[in-house]
């Protein structure tokens, strides 16, 4: 993490390319960076009300995974650039789970930028 310099706005490549080469070394890139194919989104269990020992574990990994990369991330931002991206993240999580069901689809999402 040292060798990652702080994400401060006005270096982003340099920042960028260190973080995720960080991400590969952590086995943490295929969770957060990655584009699909390669990409693994969180397990969903075959039967939600009742997911298996292994598919729970698979969850558990996967919430692990994502909770030590969002950490690992925050950590490589000054202060003020985390707090916009987590407001950023809480917007874009309302905007899924209640703007967005609420239209039937007809209407676009709001612009956040």
């Amino acid at each position: 993490m040292e060798s990652i310099p702080q994400l401060d706005g006005t270096n982003y490549r340099q920042w960028s390319y260190r973080i995720t080469a960080g991400l590969w070394t952590l086995d943490l890139w295929l969770v957060t960076g990655a584009v699909a194919p390669q990409y693994q989104a969180r397990p969903v269990p075959a039967n939600a009300a009742a997911p298996t020992i292994e598919e729970r574990a698979r969850i558990a990994a996967w919430d692990s995974a994502n909770e030590r990369s969002i950490g690992f991330l925050t950590g490589a931002m000054e202060e003020a650039i985390a707090r916009r991206v987590q407001d950023a993240a809480s917007w874009l999580l309302v905007l899924v789970t209640r703007l967005l069901p609420n239209t039937g689809g007809t209407r676009p999402a709001p612009s956040i930028i």
